[in-house]
């Protein structure tokens, strides 16, 4: 089937270009409408990622003296834990020094008697533990003093001291005669044997 185009020759050139520019326009408006939509999708999710950010941020903010509450109790656990173990040693040493008086009393010359005992830590001793500000450590000297009618009396005394198995060495501090009393003051300082028991 034939079309026969009626129009004049000055006006068929002009008629395809209104049509052009109308598939132009439409084009470009379809553009501009998806360009716009994108355009608040983008800005709107934008927005609602700022509003959950934010939020977070507020309960991070809430939550942060319950965190530094936390840390301060896992600090004061750590403590309480360093001392339970210190004061189980205590425990073992109090049994330990308990058994060695018993050894003292069964040791001891007839011509002698104990005026004094004292349970101490000695950093002089020859195995010394490094130690820090303000920590505890377990004792690890005894200290005896007393009273003996002869200088023999005291090294006998002495000696059965570094006799004993958890004694690590006993020694004699000084030996001072009494006039008054007619005896021998003597004291002696007894370092313990320290074994996997922290003794």
């Amino acid at each position: 089937m034939y079309k026969i185009n009626l129009l004049p020759l000055e006006l068929r050139g002009h008629f395809n270009v209104r049509q052009n520019k109308r598939f132009y326009i439409t084009i470009s408006v379809i553009a501009s409408i998806l360009f716009l939509v994108l355009s608040f999708s983008f800005s709107y999710r934008f927005i609602l990622m700022q509003n959950e950010l934010s939020r977070l941020n507020k309960q991070l903010v809430k939550l942060e003296p319950q965190v530094k509450e936390i840390n301060l109790l896992q600090q004061e656990q750590k403590e309480v834990e360093k001392s339970n173990t210190v004061l189980e040693n205590l425990i073992y040493e109090q049994r330990t020094w308990s058994y060695m008086l018993k050894d003292v009393k069964n040791i001891l010359p007839v011509d002698t008697w104990l005026t004094s005992i004292s349970i101490h830590h000695d950093a002089r001793t020859l195995s010394p533990q490094p130690m820090t500000e303000n920590e505890l450590v377990d004792p690890n000297a005894l200290t005896i003093e007393g009273k003996a009618f002869n200088v023999s009396s005291v090294g006998i005394f002495a000696n059965s001291l570094n006799q004993l198995v958890y004694v690590e060495k006993a020694f004699i501090n000084n030996i001072n005669e009494n006039p008054s009393e007619k005896v021998m003051d003597f004291s002696i300082t007894v370092y313990a044997e320290e074994s996997d028991s922290n003794v």
